[in-house]
């Protein structure tokens, strides 16, 4: 009997950790403050974690990232999408339209 409580929570706690090594993969990796690679005392976008953010000429706006790579960025004008990698401190996002790429830091 004791032995299949321990199996069980054993069981548990393998689940509790590998959700949880799940939960934000890359997008929790987007909050923060991005600058531009070329000139890092330009500050290209904050990502705030409620979803909001501004940009480099300080619009508002809101984003909203998938586990798929995809990345919305939303004025109220309009949204832009992107496909978005985080490699250590570096972001690259690739407009899903024109397919430019743009490179930040995080700071």
């Amino acid at each position: 009997m004791k032995s299949g409580i321990i199996f069980c929570l054993s069981v548990v706690l393998l689940f509790a950790i590998a959700f949880a090594g799940c939960s934000g993969s890359g997008i929790s990796a987007l909050v923060g403050t991005w600058v531009d690679e070329d000139d890092p005392s330009k500050v290209a976008y904050v990502f705030f974690k409620d979803g909001s953010g501004t940009d480099e000429d300080g619009d508002k706006m809101t984003w909203r990232a998938r586990e798929n790579g995809q990345l919305e960025i939303s004025y109220s004008d309009g949204s832009r999408s992107y496909d978005y990698n985080i490699s250590g401190k570096v972001l690259t996002l690739t407009d899903t339209v024109f397919k430019f790429k743009y490179r930040y830091i995080k700071k």
